[in-house]
């Protein structure tokens, strides 16, 4: 270490630069109200530091001296929960780009141990980033607790030299990065000798790597792009150093536009990242087996095959961690099995209304139960612990946390109680009850936060009082819930659900939810929820007349989530969406926008017409290539099978197929989202036989025009190493403008960029 990194560093800890003085051989530090006097020196070129007749390197002084990262592992090994029934999940690892150009995956039977490996190898001179993928409930967060602890159990034993520090987002885009750092620290593992500039030192020097949990697949698509600028502020504060893991429901390279991509690469300006992505795979009989066995549950092979033969082995409850361990708690007794398995095999598709339906009914007729009088008898219905759940689940989504106080939850409890006109003898029971729900449990040891058991369980009860909301038809109370954000698919699911099999009149709600999106502006989420709202009331309305939609937003790949007969959009923006044959049947789409579609099929759109509606892009099945011209898009609209009945002025025109130069140049620029700087051998794998043709035929033009720049190479052997000179996002624009032409893409940039 250099000793003007040694003072940069030491620096950071203290509370001004005034507190360190460096000179003559001698450190002398105040931090943490202790003044710290030391003597430097270099021996054989390394910089080491003596302090009470005990040497240290500079590093390790810094890192069990001042970060005291010895006190970390015993703080995450205290406060963060231990898993005693942890069952390792398989894995399916994307490597980074240099070890996988070609993006195959590797199946691996240990998610823990490769994504330890991945994380340990802190490369000179680029930042790592691991994506851990997986759906809800399916082990992402307690992979992350598993991973923290052994990690800092190897720490403890002076085995490995990195710790993981869980910091949990609570599935929201972040602002302020540095609070959420700096209270994941404080508050929950009690350790307040960081400050977030020295966080960033150590996660440079490799010694920590932040575990962000809770980074949803919304980051990409939210239309504020919070997340995606702190994400962008962390990588570049790392400075082409350190390594990150960001635990979401998917990588922001999976997505098959460039647009949305090009969000996230661009704030990556000037640093070199690489990204990975290893996706947790669903347990099969071998982990259900033996997180039984870990349980010590009788006879678990025959629990398995006896559920299985009644709901199939790729049933969520048997494939689902969270979901596997609610079940071994609901199905105790063999009577409650068999009811529950009796009402999965009448409702498959709502599995998990059934299996909550379950959880409540053991609370509402076994746990609370009045006995101040007689005969005992149930303190609530099984429909008022819905209400009741759905209102706490509603103060936390409004208020934008997944825990409240309990005081909170008590006050909740009150205002429940008061709107059911409850005597206060039942109101003290459920205040009281509210806080030891089986579905409530204790965000954090030592603290008096009330979470739900899990964000799924948090998920579905917000649905329950969005249902209540959207049967009031009060709208102040409706936007409420709905101006906070986009509303988690799930949420939406149960509201409708519950609205269907209460016998709602569904097209009054669809007609409340059109005046919603009336009162509106595009970008809204009140727009965009209504919008996902009345979808799935119109897929679950079997009426034959048409159904109105009318100014609504569509969210992203709403048309591909069910079939449509008989509907008419009016006036509806629609973000990105794929769509396949047999989605659409007798549905028009009158004055819409698209944002882009995905057609999945030759006849994606039969069954669908078009009047003098607006479609920037199409991607056709097989392509990478986006087609931006508005005559070649109404030509692949009318050859899916759609009917157009008015264009304005534009006509169709034969699509042009991009040539040769610019269709290299396109699966460049997505190996380039995959990694921020790229090696010329890696370009050359990942095209392949093609690879000659666009290093020696077209990266030269690329470079001319300034859109690709060369920066030095400090690997083995001798080749080039490249990064994008503009923005991916310009990039794109200008593809958009080229009708195909690589010579007019390329003219169109050096024009511009140069102007």
């Amino acid at each position: 270490m250099e000793a003007a990194s040694f003072q940069r560093i030491l620096t950071s800890f203290a509370d001004t630069s005034a507190d360190v003085d460096i000179s003559k051989g001698r450190v002398l530090v105040q931090i943490r109200n202790e003044l710290i006097d030391a003597r430097i020196f270099l021996r054989e070129g390394i910089l080491l530091v003596e302090e009470n007749s005990s040497e240290w390197t500079a590093e390790q002084w810094l890192v069990r001296r001042i970060a005291q990262l010895p006190l970390l592992a015993d703080r995450i090994l205290e406060f963060v929960p231990e898993e005693s029934t942890f069952v390792v999940p398989n894995g399916s690892f994307l490597d980074e780009l240099e070890h996988a150009p070609e993006e195959h995956e590797i199946v691996t039977p240990d998610a823990v141990s490769t994504a330890r490996n991945f994380l340990a190898r802190r490369p000179a001179g680029t930042a790592s980033v691991l994506y851990l993928t997986a759906d809800a409930g399916e082990g992402k967060t307690t992979v992350i607790y598993e991973l923290s602890r052994s990690l800092a159990r190897a720490y403890k034993q002076r085995l490995v030299d990195w710790l993981l520090v869980p910091i949990s987002l609570g599935g929201r885009p972040f602002l302020r990065f540095d609070d959420v750092i700096v209270a994941s620290l404080m508050n929950r593992l009690r350790f307040p000798f960081l400050y977030y500039e020295s966080f960033l030192e150590l996660v440079r020097l490799g010694v920590l790597v932040p575990a962000l949990d809770g980074f949803e697949e919304m980051f990409i698509e939210n239309v504020s792009g919070d997340a995606v600028s702190a994400l962008g502020n962390l990588m570049r504060e790392l400075r082409s150093s350190g390594a990150a893991l960001i635990a979401a429901r998917k990588a922001y390279f999976e997505f098959e536009r460039l647009e949305p991509q090009a969000r996230l690469f661009d704030t990556l300006a000037g640093t070199s990242v690489t990204f990975a992505r290893l996706a947790l795979q669903r347990w099969d009989r071998g982990h259900f087996i033996e997180y039984g066995r870990l349980r010590h549950v009788d006879k678990i092979s025959e629990l398995y095959d006896e559920v299985s033969a009644r709901i199939g082995e790729q049933h969520p409850l048997l494939t689902r961690a969270v979901l596997v361990r609610r079940l071994f708690e609901v199905t105790r007794e063999s009577g409650t099995r068999e009811e529950l398995l009796r009402r999965l095999e009448d409702s498959p598709g709502d599995y998990l209304l059934q299996f909550v339906r379950a959880i409540v009914s053991r609370e509402a007729q076994e746990k609370w139960i009045d006995k101040s009088g007689e005969p005992a008898r149930p303190l609530l219905s099984e429909e008022e612990h819905h209400e009741l759940l759905g209102m706490v689940a509603q103060e936390m989504w409004t208020g934008g946390v997944e825990a409240l106080r309990e005081d909170v939850i008590d006050l909740v409890a009150e205002l429940f109680c008061d709107s059911r006109d409850k005597s206060a003898a039942v109101q003290r029971q459920v205040v009281e009850r509210l806080k030891q729900h089986a579905l409530i449990v204790h965000a954090e040891s030592g603290t008096k936060l009330l979470a739900f058991d899990h964000v799924e369980f948090f998920h579905f009860f917000l649905g329950c009082a969005l249902e209540v909301a959207v049967q009031s038809r009060v709208h102040a109370d409706l936007r409420q819930i709905m101006a906070r954000g986009p509303l988690p698919e799930l949420a939406l699911d149960v509201a409708t659900a519950r609205l269907r099999a209460k016998g709602v009149d569904l097209i009054k709600l669809i007609e409340e939810l059109n005046a919603l999106g009336r009162m509106e502006t595009r970008p809204s989420f009140v727009r965009e929820n209504a919008g996902s709202m009345a979808l799935r009331l119109v897929r679950a309305e079997t009426t034959r007349d048409t159904i109105l939609l009318e100014d609504l937003t569509v969210p992203n790949n709403s048309l591909a989530l069910g079939i449509l007969v008989k509907v008419l959009f009016s006036k509806c923006y629609f973000l990105s969406t794929s769509v396949r044959s047999g989605v659409t049947k007798d549905v028009t789409f009158d004055t819409c926008e698209f944002e882009a579609l995905a057609l999945q099929d030759e006849h994606a759109l039969a069954g669908a017409h078009f009047n003098n509606c607006v479609i920037r892009s199409v991607a056709r099945l097989g392509s990478e290539d986006e087609v931006f011209d508005p005559g070649q898009i109404l030509t692949i609209i009318e050859q899916s099978g759609a009917e157009i009945a008015a264009s304005g002025n534009v006509s169709p025109e034969d699509p042009v197929e991009p040539d040769e130069a610019l269709h290299l140049t396109r699966r460049v620029l997505r190996a380039f989202t995959r990694a921020t700087e790229l090696n010329e051998n890696t370009i050359k794998k990942r095209l392949g036989g093609q690879g000659a043709t666009f290093l020696d035929d077209v990266l030269p033009d690329l470079l001319d025009a300034g859109m690709i720049e060369e920066v030095p190479y400090h690997g083995k052997g001798n080749q080039r190493r490249f990064r994008l000179g503009i923005a991916l996002s310009k990039i794109e624009k200008y593809i958009e403008k080229s009708h195909g032409s690589f010579e007019t893409f390329v003219g169109s940039v050096s024009t511009t960029e140069r102007s």
